[in-house]
Order: C-alpha cells, then structure tokens, then sequence
C-alpha cells in the first residue's frame, strides 16, 4: 500500500497546484499580454470582392458589345456605299461598262475570299491570346494570302477571257497584271479588316470604310462621262490599296510594335 505522504501534492485531496503549474497561470518574469478580441469578418469584403468580380466581367463583355455594333454599323455603311456607288456610276457610264465592271469587282473579292482561307476564325480565335507572337502571326497570314491570291487572280485572269465575254477586257497582257495585282490588294485590305476584328479594334472599320468610299465618290466624279469598265475597276482598286499601307503601317507600326 502506497503511503499518502509519498504522493505528489496535485494527487492529495484539495491539495492546490503551484502558480506556476496552474492552467493559464503565467511563469514568473512573464509580461502580461493584452488581449485582443477578434471580431469575424462580416460580408463587406465579400460584397467587394464580389464588386470587383462584377467589374472585371462587364469590361470584355461591353468590349464585345462594341465590337459587334461596329461590325454591324461598318456592314450597312459598306452595302449602302457599295449600292450608291454604282448608281452613280450608270448616270456616266454605259450600261455594258457598268455590267463588265461589276462582274470585274465580283470575281476580284471571289479571288480575294479564296486567298484568305478561312482564316478570320483563326486569328479571332488565336491572335488575342498569341502575346508576343502577335506580330509574326499577322505577318504569317499576310503572307499566305498575298502568295494564294497573286496565284489565283493571275490564274483568273488567264483563264477568264477564254471562258466568258464579259472577262475580255483582260486578254492584254497589262490588264493581267492589273487584275492579279489588285486581287492581291484586294486580299489584304480585307484581311486587315478581320486583323482588328481580332485585336478588338472592330470601331476603326467604320472609319476606313468611309473614308475608303468617299474617296471611291471623289475619283468617280472626276473621271465624268464615258468611264469604260477597267476605269470604273480601277477607281474601285485604287482607294482600297491606299487604304491597306495607311492601316497596315498603323497596325505594325503602333498596334502590334
């Protein structure tokens, strides 16, 4: 049997512990510590956080927005100015003129559409997420499409005048050149309108195409009476290849440095 007297103080009945062995006693030296209650966090910083989620949401949504209202507003301007253009044309120009010219404009954007490939959902799809690569996949596409379009409106123009009546027009030499060259322009005016389509520039277009019109008006006015089929081809061409080296320049020079 164990004596009472061999048990520790802490096991004898109402025996008291040391102060420094006590829950919560502090040992001797010690400095008292404040203590500091700790209020949980309320819904403030979750309602800001969710604020700020809202925010950063409704910014590409209203990019998209604008995007979208400008390629509709560039479409109309575009069908509009298309339209009147050739209305203006048949006042000066004979009938078999301003039929030759149409089906010229019509074959130059079949030609310009199959050089493109496609590739306006490619690079809407990977040219705002390529980063730094941005500028050499621009380059790649123009590439391709000025090569497919040099071959396929010189093929055209080869074979056309052969086939149709109304392609006769290009039987000289020169007039082959002209249409292969002004397919190629062709090709990239259009393309770099889908280059900033992609880069979320969609707002410029309407601008462009204005002011790519207006110039179509001002060289058809001065051309007058008896304006033949490759003139009105022409004045159609002419304003679209301006327009291409003025935004290309801008798009390598400032958009994608």
């Amino acid at each position: 049997m164990t004596d009472v007297t061999d048990l520790p103080d802490s096991t004898l009945p109402g025996a008291t512990l040391p102060e420094a062995r006590r829950p919560g006693a502090r040992p001797p030296g010690a400095r008292a510590v404040p203590i500091v209650p700790v209020i949980p966090a309320g819904p403030e910083p979750a309602i800001a956080a969710g604020a700020e989620a809202g925010e950063t949401g409704r910014r590409p949504m209203s990019m998209l927005y604008r995007n979208g209202l400008a390629l509709v507003v560039n479409s109309g301007l575009s069908s509009l100015l298309g339209a009147g253009f050739w209305v203006v044309a048949a006042r000066d120009a004979s009938a078999e003129a301003v039929g030759v010219g149409t089906a010229l404009v019509s074959a130059l954007a079949a030609m310009a559409a199959l050089s493109q490939m496609s590739i306006g959902g490619a690079l809407t799809t990977f040219l705002p997420r390529a980063g730094a690569h941005q500028r050499r996949l621009v380059l790649y596409s123009y590439a391709g499409a000025v090569g497919l379009s040099f071959v396929l409106g010189g093929a055209f123009a080869l074979v056309a005048p052969h086939i149709s009546s109304s392609f006769k027009v290009l039987a000289s030499v020169g007039a082959t050149l002209g249409f292969t060259l002004a397919v190629t322009v062709w090709a990239v005016f259009a393309l770099q309108d889908l280059v900033l389509t992609a880069l979320r520039r969609a707002p410029w277009l309407p601008l462009e195409n204005s002011l790519y019109s207006a110039a179509k008006f001002i060289l058809l006015l001065a051309l007058g009476s008896g304006t033949t089929a490759l003139a009105l081809f022409t004045v159609w061409v002419v304003p679209a290849g301006i327009a291409a080296l003025c935004v290309s320049g801008l798009l390598f020079g400032k958009v994608l440095r």
